[in-house]
Order: structure tokens, then sequence, then C-alpha cells
């Protein structure tokens, strides 16, 4: 029984260094880690528009937003970067994704978000309050660029921007010359790798520790 114990609290510190790690940090609202890396990230998005040049090879692109929430209406205004409430992703990628051979459509997959619990039923059940303080969020695309509009993993946009004006400008004049990938565009979030292993090395001196404990105890030999 003792050693059906032990081996259950080792899974259990498994467990909670796996759950710290699928966080990712990808929202917050006031006072929680990582809010103003988002705010800051989500707010230069909005003042300078990254561009993406995007080929035949999937690429990450990331995406930033806030919610507006009422506890008393259980829901979620959300906007992102530089976009109203009523603009969705694909309004956002279709005008910062530019394929680099002039292919015809865009498609993208959903990779990770941190919005799902900032919108409409607002799970995260927060509150804006009377100053209208916002929750921000990251998104995770996988983008790649085809002249074939079939696929079975995403959605599909038509490239309307490359075949009107070659240019990699959809009208909005805040994207024009930034290089999504440069150091002096949207600063990263943390992604929680480094938080990754960090635990991963707090769990493996637990285990140690317990495991020198047991052997010096001659825990297993009682059993």
């Amino acid at each position: 029984m003792r050693k059906k114990t032990i081996i259950g609290l080792f899974i259990i510190m498994a467990f909670i260094g796996i759950k710290e790690v699928s966080a990712d940090n990808s929202s917050a609202y006031p006072g929680q880690p990582h809010y103003e890396t988002l705010k800051s990230s989500y707010n230069n998005f909005k003042s300078n528009l990254p561009s993406v040049t995007v080929s035949s090879t999937r690429k990450t692109v990331t995406l930033y937003g806030q919610s507006i929430c009422s506890t008393e209406t259980s829901s979620c205004e959300y906007n992102y970067a530089g976009y109203t409430v009523n603009d969705n992703q694909e309004d956002v990628i279709s005008d910062i994704v530019s394929c680099s051979n002039g292919e015809k459509y865009i498609i993208y997959q959903s990779t990770g978000s941190g919005k799902d619990a900032f919108k409409d039923d607002n799970k995260a059940n927060y509150d804006s309050g009377p100053n209208n303080e916002p929750a921000y969020w990251s998104e995770d695309y996988s983008v790649q660029c085809s002249n074939d509009n079939t696929t079975s993993n995403g959605e599909v946009i038509e490239n309307e921007k490359d075949s009107n004006d070659g240019n990699g400008s959809n009208g909005n004049g805040s994207n024009a010359g930034n290089d999504y990938n440069g150091s002096t565009t949207v600063p990263p979030v943390d992604t929680g790798v480094e938080t990754y292993y960090i635990i991963l090395g707090i769990v493996g001196l637990l285990t140690y520790g317990l495991m020198a404990v047991v052997k010096k105890h001659n825990l297993f030999k009682k059993i």
C-alpha cells in the first residue's frame, strides 16, 4: 500500500509540472503574471502592424488581442490588435500575410489560443470593471500559401492582396515596410519553455529526494 502511495505522489508532482507548462502564459488580466508583456505586445502590434512573407512551407504567426468582459452579462467583447470587434482572425491574417510566390490561397490553422476563456461566454469569469480594464491574449496560427484551395488541415482564405496589388499591402498603412520576424517589431511573449525546464528540474530534485528517503529507510522492503 505504501509503495502505491509513493508512486501516486510521483505522478501528482509530474502532473503539476505539466499543467503549469501547458498554461503557456497566452492570456492574462490585471494582476496576473505576463499581463504587462501581453499588453505591450498588443500595443506594439496595433501601432506597427507586421508584414509576414509566407511560402508553401508552414510558418507560425502570432496575433494579439484584448477582451472587455462583464460578469453581469457573462460575456466579453474582444478584438484583435488594430482591428474592431467585428473583425476576425481571417481579416488580420489576410492583411499581414503575403505569399512569396503570389499563391492564390492562404491556408491557416490554429495551434494555440489564450482567447477562448475571454469570448462571448466569459469562461474566465473576469470583470473589466467601470474602467473597462481589458484582458490580453495571444493566438498562434500555422500559415502557408498554396495554389490549391483544398485542405484537410485548417481554413482557406483567398489571397486577394498579392493578386490585386502585388506589393504586400491590403490597404492598411500601418504594416508597410515592417518585417514580422525582425527584432524591432512585436516583442516575443514568454512561451513557457524556460518555465518547463525549471519545473522539470524541481520535479527531478523532489523525486530524487523522495527516492533517497525511501532507500534510506528501506520503505520498499517494509511493504
